[in-house]
C-alpha cells in the first residue's frame, strides 16, 4: 500500500512484462495434478541447519540401514565405558565390572547394558533425573560409590562428565584422572594415556593413593 506516492505507468509495465516472463514454477501447478503427468518422483534436497549444533549420538541411529531405532538406545560413547570397565576388571583379575544406569523411564536401557558380560546392572530409575542436573547425578551417583567402594569408577567423555564428575569426586573423596584415552599394566600399576598440550602430545601418568580413581574414557 502506497501513500502519498503516485506510481507511473511506464513502472506498472515494467513490472507486467519482469512477472511475463518468469518462468513456469511447480508451485503454480495444483498439488494433485503432478502425479496425473508424470510418474517419476523429482529429486529434492534439503538443508537443516542447527546454530547451536547436534548431539550427534542422539542424531545418528547405530542401527543398520532401514532399522528403527528403539527406546532406550544407549549411547556408543557409553558403550566405550563399559567396555573400558571390562578390560580394568580384567587386568584388575579381580571380579567383573558392573554398571549404573540412571535416568527416567529407562528399563529397556538397562535392559540393553544388561546383555553384556557385567556382573551386576544398578539402576537409579527416578523423575528428578529425567533431566540432567548435577546435583541429582552426584545425589544417585555418590552413595552407590561409597557402597560398593570400586577400584576404578569410568565415566564416558561428555559435556555433562566435565561438569560433575570433579564434584563428584570431591564428594567420596576420590583422585580424578580425566580424558583418560588408554590405558595398560606397568611397572608399579596401571599406566594411563591422555593428551596434553591440545592433543599434541599423548602423556603416561601413574595414580597414588588407594581411594578409587574417577577416569574418564573417551
Amino acid at each position: 500500500m502506497f501513500i502519498g506516492k503516485a506510481l507511473h505507468r511506464r513502472q506498472i509495465l515494467r513490472g507486467l512484462g519482469t512477472a511475463v516472463t518468469l518462468p513456469f514454477l511447480d508451485a503454480m501447478t495444483p498439488a494433485l495434478s503432478h502425479a496425473a503427468t508424470s510418474s517419476k518422483t523429482p529429486c529434492r534436497m534439503a538443508f537443516l541447519y542447527v546454530p547451536n549444533g547436534i548431539v550427534m549420538e542422539h542424531w545418528v541411529s547405530r542401527q543398520k540401514p532401514g532399522a528403527v531405532a528403539l527406546p532406550g538406545q544407549l549411547p556408543r560413547i557409553s558403550w566405550e565405558a563399559v567396555a573400558a570397565a571390562q578390560k580394568l576388571a580384567a587386568l584388575s583379575g579381580g571380579e567383573k565390572a558392573e554398571a549404573i544406569v540412571l535416568g527416567a523411564g529407562i528399563g529397556l536401557t538397562a535392559a540393553e547394558v544388561a546383555k553384556a558380560d557385567l556382573a551386576a546392572v544398578h539402576v537409579a530409575d527416578h523423575d528428578a533425573l529425567r533431566a540432567y542436573t548435577p546435583g541429582g547425578y552426584i545425589g544417585a551417583l555418590a552413595p552407590a560409590i561409597r557402597a560398593g567402594k570400586p577400584d576404578f569408577v569410568v565415566f564416558p567423555h561428555t559435556y555433562q562428565s566435565i561438569d560433575y564428575v570433579p564434584r563428584l569426586a570431591q564428594e567420596v573423596g576420590a583422585g580424578l584422572l580425566p580424558e583418560v584415552t588408554g590405558f595398560a599394566p606397568g611397572d608399579g600399576g596401571l599406566v594411563w594415556t591422555r593428551p596434553i598440550l591440545g592433543g599434541k602430545l599423548q602423556s603416561k601418568v601413574r595414580v597414588k593413593g588407594e581411594s578409587a580413581e574417577g577416569a574418564y574414557k573417551i
